[in-house]
């Protein structure tokens, strides 16, 4: 009795290992056997779909290796990597891989972004001038009376002797808002000797914002952010671009919102800390890569092996 229920099991696993998805995916499989194997659950029809799709990229493939891969194993495979169960504890995994591999990268960014914010400060252009606004003046057509151009002023102060020339740039937003507009450039190539007022027309945009308000009303409702970018004094020009400050750095400082600012880290990192930093994001999709090779590299080459000749031939497609 035992040795019929020994061969009973042997039939049964034999008959298992050369079941229809033991066959190579290169074969098509038959109707009848297909609806069997979706009836027990061991392959769905998404499933044969998309080993026919990858299949049929390949139909012309001479990899032997790639040849012999069997249903199963393109099915176990599909269901390993996509188990979400095991990628919720290997994505935990990854997260405290990265914040030991990075743990304290944010604190040197905090401590560079503290540095050079002093630094610009400690040598900024405003110790020689002084600029606010401090006017609007408009101009009307002379028939309908709808206002033509509006004129931004700017009380111009020098602080260490006449300035000779200067540019400067203004962004300004509603004191409700977070962002402020595009910056406007603004030159002066007159002496200033003294505090004057200087007018400058705005763009169409702010004829918009500032045509129908007062120099009160616009002190009162926006605030303005003013970057000196060249002055001249004594017949040597100095610029803010002498400071040399790191570009993901200046970007960072002359950004305008907290979610703007926060996205800036990874430019400074990747500048000024380590040219080769990977946000988790990338970092997870990369090591999620090396897992999925490691399960089962010839069914991964082959898969990846798809993915570049489906590009390929797009690409091919485009350019024809």
């Amino acid at each position: 009795m035992k040795k019929l229920l020994l061969f009973t099991f042997l039939i049964g696993v034999l008959s298992g290992c050369s079941g229809p998805l033991n066959q190579p995916i290169f074969e098509p499989l038959d109707p009848k056997d297909l609806n069997k194997q979706t009836e027990k659950g061991n392959i769905s029809l998404a499933e044969y779909g998309m080993i026919q799709m990858q299949v049929n990229i390949h139909k012309e493939s001479t990899n032997a290796d790639h040849k012999k891969i069997t249903y199963n194993e393109m099915i176990d495979y599909y269901r390993h990597i996509n188990d979400t169960t095991l990628l919720n504890v290997f994505k935990i995994s990854v997260l405290n891989n990265h914040d030991l591999r990075y743990n304290d990268y944010n604190n040197k960014v905090d401590s560079l972004i503290k540095h050079y914010k002093q630094y610009k400060l400690d040598n900024s252009l405003t110790k020689y001038v002084s600029i606010k606004f401090d006017a609007l003046y408009n101009e009307y057509y002379p028939y309908i009376g709808g206002i033509k151009n509006v004129n931004i002023g700017f009380k111009i102060t020098p602080l260490k002797g006449v300035i000779e020339q200067l540019i400067f740039t203004y962004e300004y937003k509603a004191k409700i808002q977070d962002y402020y507009s595009r910056p406007n450039r603004c030159l002066d190539s007159s002496p200033i000797r003294s505090a004057k007022t200087s007018y400058w027309k705005v763009d169409y945009l702010s004829n918009d914002s500032f045509g129908s308000m007062s120099a009160k009303e616009v002190k009162r409702d926006y605030e303005f952010k003013i970057e000196i970018e060249k002055i001249k004094i004594n017949g040597k020009v100095m610029s803010v671009e002498d400071l040399n400050i790191p570009e993901s750095i200046s970007n960072y400082l002359d950004c305008s919102g907290d979610d703007e600012a926060t996205s800036l880290y990874k430019d400074i990192i990747i500048e000024l800390i380590d040219k080769d930093y990977m946000s988790f994001d990338e970092y997870y999709e990369q090591q999620k890569e090396v897992r999925n090779e490691k399960y089962n590299p010839i069914v991964y080459s082959f898969i990846d092996l798809s993915a570049k000749n489906v590009m390929q031939n797009m690409f091919k497609n485009i350019f024809e």
